[in-house]
């Protein structure tokens, strides 16, 4: 296992729990420990520690970590306050968190961009005779607008 890439004292105060101490301490530490390095897999960046993981990644640990802390059974649904909240089986990340630590990878990029590419101008021109005998009309010169 590698290391936490969230405090296990974070997670105590998220769940009330106060200060842990021994085998909640070492559960914490186990449950961090454990998600951090599906995180680093997921994200490719081994080289990652506490002190050095996005601040956005680290809050993905520390709600996975949250989740896995309070449902070791493998539910799939929990109730809270007449409020249901259903998952898929086996899904450890959502698809939103997945995607944030895969935009981390390195060479990835977010956002659009665009790739400039030739082969050479040809425009198609398509032109329309308005009035019978009358000039063309350019509707399209092949340049995009």
């Amino acid at each position: 296992m590698g290391a936490p890439l969230a405090d296990p004292a974070r997670l105590g105060s998220w769940l009330g729990l106060g200060p842990l101490d021994g085998d909640n301490l070492t559960r914490a530490t186990e449950v961090i420990g454990t998600i951090s390095d599906l995180v680093r897999g997921e994200a490719r960046q081994n080289d990652w520690t506490l002190e050095t993981v996005p601040a956005n990644i680290a809050a993905i640990v520390l709600m996975v970590s949250v989740e896995c802390w309070v449902n070791p059974d493998n539910k799939t649904s929990v109730t809270i306050e007449e409020i249901t909240r259903r998952w898929e089986q086996g899904d450890l990340f959502s698809a939103s968190q997945l995607a944030t630590i895969r935009s981390c990878r390195p060479g990835q990029s977010s956002g659009l961009s665009t790739i400039g590419t030739t082969r050479g101008y040809h425009s198609p021109t398509v032109q329309l005779s308005a009035v019978e005998g009358g000039n063309p009309v350019r509707l399209y010169d092949g340049r995009g607008y």
